[in-house]
């Protein structure tokens, strides 16, 4: 009975081992694949705005495009204030990857942030 039990135990504490050695192989290939042991985050995908803000979005996209004409018209390059970026195209907006969509949500904070401080 106590050879069984033993047996057991020590059978159990193998395989927790061989465990532990598949994790740690599993690590160093990895780490060697991709020339990083850091295990990187992926934010998740930002929301879609809801149809009032998209609505919002785009009127404040087709203010800057009329304020842009009007400056081109009168021979005035795109005109960026201070602590603003000029607005994103749309080819950035349409992308697919995250980042560009996180910094155009950001973008758009900042753009509602600049014009209620004017207000």
């Amino acid at each position: 009975m106590a050879d069984s039990l033993l047996n057991a135990i020590f059978t159990v504490v193998d395989f927790v081992f061989d465990l532990s050695k598949a994790i740690d192989s599993t690590k160093r290939l990895s780490q060697q694949a991709t020339g990083s042991d850091k295990i990187i985050e992926v934010p998740p995908d930002p929301k879609p705005l809801p149809p009032a803000a998209q609505r919002a979005h785009a009127e404040a996209e087709e203010r800057e495009r009329a304020r842009e004409r009007a400056a081109q018209s009168n021979g005035i390059g795109p005109v960026v204030e201070a602590g603003r970026k000029p607005a994103r195209s749309s080819a950035a907006r349409a992308s697919s990857e995250p980042s560009a969509s996180r910094k155009a949500c950001t973008a758009r904070r900042s753009f509602r942030a600049a014009t209620s401080a004017k207000s």
